[in-house]
């Protein structure tokens, strides 16, 4: 060995030793973090959602579902009457409480709280509440606004993560399990450094973008060293962290041409991959439950997942060119390999879906339903093309052309995931199915509405809409609280095949009036009708 690629090789032994000494330490400031945070929502607030005080609190409090992080600026005092921010002594965050110190000197008047928070899965949270001081104040429509979307830039940067671990994965796979002429092989070194430098590089861009997402500013303030030290001190921040220290490992421990010829490299390599897949349950739902078997299971359903993408999309790059090319025993091997993983894939996925959905419904009626569905859809189709290579591996050819379509097949997959990952579960209604109440509403002509409400809790609902006795146009709902002049708060609806759907959180526990309205084709006038449900 030369000289010069000793010292290169001392330099990344060095590198790597350093590398593994701050993961541990990360390891350990996770460790001693604490279980983490659900899915944040706000339960109630004191005061109240447009409560009148006769004098100014010493202090305002919203409790929410789960633990939750203060946004830097995240809450602001606002003066109703002349839209001025109120200076305010700073806010505590303890566990899923947020208390605030209230201005010993506040004046007579209404006022709002505009407050935004961050979930331990990264998902921004936020909302409005009012109150008034010696005077009324008009309550907000809705209280809280979940930021369910997928922005582009950051769902890019996702994809592309787990584009690149999946390279990762599939090159090591391949390597080591399938293809072992592979590890000598030039383009599969070419593969492998690739997927490093993506790895490294959106695993960096996700942690800059982070902070200008959970502010809700632009992303001009990547660098901003505030938001930078929100996300350091974030659930989120520890996680994304470690991921690029692992990539960093992994660069410096598979960079030499031919490095996967060393034993020692795969079987390191393949412990650092499953660390790798384990922070990937620290940054996603999985985060939100705080609860291990979620983890292990988001665990599996990574590492699965990164084997078979990453292996398809490695053998469908080796198809163009010249150079060696896997036989039919290494497409043999790579299949019962790839059918362990779909398996892995497939259950855990379905594990998944329960631990978000509590009804099969929601499925259709909720976008992450929606998303969710035709992630499925789309498995099912690149499972049918893979019955296909299967078939074609049995007859002892190799299945190039099937392979190139399963592998971006497969990479789309994981564009919807990254979309996924972004966008809110529904709201997991406590009590189950066997909650339900259902209020017969009168219409006009004999026709009558039905209003189911699942849920009958303060925790969350489902409300579902049906019409008897004509075809409707049009449902529309609103939930209001006249005991304490609260409301009326408009119930968002969508249209399903059992009738309009959507959920709905009651704010407190008594009798609620529902008024339903609905458009009858070809009709001037739509009957508006009321009726009462009792949350408890």
């Amino acid at each position: 060995m030369s000289a010069e690629r000793q010292a290169g090789l001392a330099t990344r032994r060095a590198v790597l030793g350093a590398v593994v000494v701050a993961a541990l330490f990360l390891v350990g400031q996770i460790l001693l973090a604490g279980p983490a945070a659900a899915h944040a929502e706000l339960l109630r607030t004191n005061p109240r959602n447009g409560e009148r005080l006769a004098s100014a609190p010493a202090q305002i409090t919203l409790t929410f579902s789960e633990s939750v992080g203060i946004v830097n600026d995240g809450l602001r005092l606002i003066n109703s009457a002349t839209g001025e921010q109120v200076a305010t002594p700073e806010a505590r965050s303890a566990g899923n409480i947020v208390t605030w110190p209230m201005p010993a000197d506040l004046p007579d008047g209404a006022y709002l709280v505009s407050w935004r928070m961050i979930s331990a899965d990264s998902h921004p949270v936020s909302g409005a509440f009012s109150f008034g001081v010696g005077a009324n104040a008009t309550p907000v429509v809705n209280q809280t606004t979940t930021a369910s979307g997928a922005p582009w830039e950051m769902s890019i940067a996702r994809w592309a993560g787990y584009l690149a671990f999946a390279l990762i994965a599939g090159a090591v796979a391949l390597a080591s399990l399938c293809w072992p002429e592979g590890r000598r092989e030039r383009r599969m070194d070419v593969l492998l450094r690739s997927g490093l430098v993506a790895a490294v590089g959106s695993t960096a861009l996700l942690l800059l973008l982070q902070g200008p997402y959970e502010a809700g500013v632009s992303y001009f303030r990547l660098f901003d060293p505030d938001l930078l030290s929100q996300v350091a001190h974030s659930d989120f921040g520890p996680w994304i962290e470690l991921r690029a220290l692992l990539f960093l490992a992994l660069a410096a421990l598979l960079w030499d041409w031919n490095a996967l010829e060393n034993s020692f490299n795969r079987w390191a390599a393949g412990v650092a991959l499953l660390a790798a897949a384990i922070t990937f349950s620290g940054t996603g739902h999985a985060a939100a439950s705080g609860n291990l078997i979620d983890r292990v299971v988001d665990t599996l359903h990574v590492l699965a997942a990164g084997i078979w993408v990453g292996g398809l999309a490695v053998l469908a790059a080796l198809s163009f060119g010249s150079g060696p090319r896997p036989g039919v025993v290494a497409f043999q091997r790579f299949s019962r390999l790839a059918l362990g993983s779909v398996l892995v894939v497939v259950t855990t996925g379905t594990v998944n879906a329960v631990f978000r959905l509590d009804a099969w419904s929601q499925l259709w009626d909720t976008q992450y339903g929606v998303i969710l569905s035709s992630k499925i859809i789309l498995v099912a189709a690149v499972l049918a093309v893979a019955s296909f290579s299967r078939r074609t591996v049995g007859l002892g050819e190799a299945p190039w052309k099937p392979v190139r379509v399963e592998a971006v097949g497969t990479i789309a997959i994981l564009a919807i995931t990254s979309v996924l990952t972004f966008t809110a579960p529904p709201t997991t209604v406590r009590g189950g199915d066997n909650d339900i109440e259902t209020v017969d509403i009168p219409l006009q002509e004999g026709r009558n509405a039905e209003v189911a409400v699942t849920g009958t809790s303060t925790s969350g609902s489902r409300i579902l809409v049906t019409v008897t006795g004509e075809q409707e146009k049009s449902v529309s709902l609103r939930a209001s609280y006249p005991e304490r002049d609260i409301g009326p708060f408009d119930v968002i609806l969508h249209k399903t095949p059992r009738g309009w759907a959507g959920p709905f959180r009651f704010t407190l526990a008594g009798d609620w009036t529902l008024t339903v309205t609905v458009e009858f084709p070809g009709e001037v006038t739509a009957p508006v009708a009321d009726g009462i449900v009792t949350i408890q």
